[in-house]
């Protein structure tokens, strides 16, 4: 059976609600399911599991995956 994959978009792993949700999701998963988190920024104090990809974005290109974002969901709504 091939692995299932998922994968969580976050700015960052500190100092949040959010980011201690995906913390705690990340190492509470099972082991048969490939994790992947997308990072904004490269900021880490909660623990992890699973592969983990930092963007390095400025505000700039923040503003760039707002707008991309914004415009997913609107297709969505159609």
């Amino acid at each position: 059976m091939p692995l299932k994959k998922v994968m969580f978009l976050c700015p960052h792993l500190s100092e949040g609600g959010a980011e201690k949700v995906l913390s705690e999701l990340s190492c509470n998963f099972p082991d048969d399911i490939e994790q992947v988190i997308v990072l904004y920024e490269k900021k880490i104090t909660f623990p992890h599991k699973g592969k983990l990809i930092s963007l390095n974005s400025t505000a700039t290109s923040l503003l760039f995956f707002t707008r991309i974002y914004k415009f997913i969901q609107r297709i969505f709504r159609l």
